[in-house]
C-alpha cells in the first residue's frame, strides 16, 4: 500500500472512530438533561441541530443555502428512483421518532434495550434491501439472520415483552437510510432539511410549553446543554461522512458495534441496569450474529487495502 492511501486509511479510521464513540456516548450526554421534559429535550435538538447544519455549510460554501432540486423531472417531496416514490418528508419524521424514543429509553432506564436497537440494525438493513431492493442474500447473511431472530426471541421471553424500543430503533433508522439511498441528495443538506421542516413546530411548542424545570439550581448548564445538543448530533455524523470517504465500506462494519457495544456498558456499568442472565443469553447471540457479517466483510474487502 502506497503512503498517500496509507495515510487516507489511518485518517478515515480516526474518524470513525470519533463518529462512533460519539454516539456510543450518547446516553450519558441525555442522563444529564433527564429533568427535562422528553418533548423540549426533543424540540431543542431539532432546532439546534438545524442552526449546527446550517453553520457548517455556510462554513463550507459561503451561503445559506438549502438544496434545491436539480434533477429532470424529480420533485423534492416526491423523488422517484427505481419505481419507488419517497420523500425526504417521511425521513424526517422516521429521524424525529428515531430521537424521540431513544432520548425516551435514556432517560427512562432502558439504555440496555436502546443498544439492542443498534447492534440488530446492521441485520434490518439487510433484511430492508432484500425486500425493497431485491438484494440477495448470502450464507452468511442468512446465518447471521437466524442467530439474531434468535437472540430477540430470547430476549423477548427474558424481559416477558416485546423488545418494541430497540425494534423501532433499528427499523426507524433503517426506514430513514432506505429514503436516503433512495435519494440522489447530498448529507449535509437533507439533513438541514429534514430538521428544517420541524424547526417551526419545535418553536411553538417551545413558546407553548411551561418551563418548570427552569427553576432548577443547574439551569445554565442545562441550557448550555439542550444548546450543546446540535453539535453532539451533528458532528458525529460529520465525522462519519469523513470516513467513509476514506476507508472500505466493509471496514466501517468493525466500527459500527462500537456505538452500541459502549452504550451497553454504560447502561451496565454506569447506570446499574440490570442484566437477567438469559437476556445476557439474547446478546450474545446478537453480537455473534455481528461477528459474522463484521467477518465476512473483511475476507470480502481485503482486496481493497491490498498493495
Amino acid at each position: 500500500m502506497d503512503n498517500s492511501k496509507s495515510d487516507q486509511l489511518k485518517i478515515g479510521m480516526g474518524y470513525a472512530t470519533l463518529a462512533y464513540i460519539g454516539w456510543g456516548f450518547f446516553p450519558i450526554y441525555w442522563k444529564f438533561l433527564k429533568h427535562v421534559p422528553l418533548m423540549q429535550i426533543l424540540s431543542h435538538r431539532v432546532i439546534w441541530a438545524f442552526v449546527f447544519y446550517t453553520a457548517v455549510l455556510f462554513w463550507k460554501e459561503r451561503k445559506l443555502s438549502f438544496f434545491r432540486p436539480k434533477t429532470k423531472g424529480l420533485s423534492f417531496f416526491r423523488p422517484k428512483t427505481k419505481g419507488l416514490s419517497f420523500n425526504l418528508g417521511f425521513a424526517s419524521v422516521l429521524l424525529m421518532s428515531n430521537w424521540l424514543v431513544y432520548i425516551y429509553a435514556v432517560n427512562s432506564g432502558q439504555i440496555v434495550e436502546s443498544s439492542l436497537g443498534y447492534f440488530i440494525n446492521p441485520l434490518v438493513n439487510i433484511l430492508i434491501g432484500m425486500i425493497f431492493l431485491k438484494e440477495t442474500l448470502n450464507r452468511e447473511q442468512k446465518i447471521a439472520g437466524i442467530l439474531a431472530a434468535i437472540g430477540v426471541l430470547i430476549i423477548t421471553v427474558a424481559q416477558m415483552k416485546v423488545p418494541w424500543i430497540a425494534l423501532y430503533l433499528a427499523l426507524s433508522f433503517a426506514g430513514y437510510g432506505l429514503i436516503k439511498k433512495m435519494n440522489p441528495v447530498s448529507g449535509l443538506k437533507s439533513n438541514q432539511f429534514e430538521s428544517a421542516l420541524f424547526v417551526p413546530v419545535a418553536l411553538v411548542f417551545l413558546l407553548l410549553q411551561p418551563t418548570d424545570w427552569m427553576t432548577n439550581q443547574n439551569q445554565d448548564i442545562s441550557l448550555a446543554l439542550l444548546v450543546g445538543s446540535g453539535i453532539v448530533t451533528g458532528l458525529p455524523l460529520i465525522f462519519f461522512a469523513e470516513a467513509a470517504q476514506r476507508i472500505p465500506y466493509y471496514l466501517l462494519g468493525f466500527f459500527q458495534f462500537l456505538a452500541p457495544t459502549l452504550q451497553f456498558l454504560s447502561g451496565v456499568v454506569i447506570f446499574k441496569e440490570e442484566v437477567t442472565p438469559l437476556k445476557f443469553v439474547g446478546f450474545i447471540f446478537i453480537w455473534v450474529a455481528g461477528a459474522v457479517l463484521v467477518l465476512r466483510g473483511a475476507l470480502n474487502g481485503r482486496h481493497l487495502i491490498k498493495k
